[in-house]
């Protein structure tokens, strides 16, 4: 076990998960906006070129990434939509907010 790691600053570090779904968040024309709510949603069919330049389903990708529905991650609570009519099969990301009753 590595003694110099200071567990407080260790547990402040972002999670691989938490990094993905930070940087989807900010990614304006892979993502979607949810109405009436805070978050975006990612549908299937979209591609991701990752750094290694390997292209990628985003939905096969973030679930290889352990991001599913049902998750906590990052402040969102995800949540995963079947395809339904003519709507592709998503991920919702609901950002978490707590309200404070003062």
């Amino acid at each position: 076990m590595d003694n110099n790691i200071n567990p407080s600053e260790n547990s402040q570090q972002k999670t691989r998960a938490e990094q993905i779904v930070e940087w989807l968040a900010t990614q304006s024309e892979l993502v979607g906006p949810i109405s009436n709510s805070k978050g975006f949603f990612i549908r299937r069919g979209k591609i991701i070129k990752l750094k290694n330049g390997t292209e990628v389903e985003a939905l096969e990708w973030l679930e290889k990434e352990g991001i599913t529905g049902g998750k906590k991650i990052g402040g969102y609570q995800v949540k995963h939509l079947p395809p339904k009519d003519q709507f592709a099969e998503c991920l919702m990301f609901f950002k978490e907010v707590l309200h404070a009753p003062f």
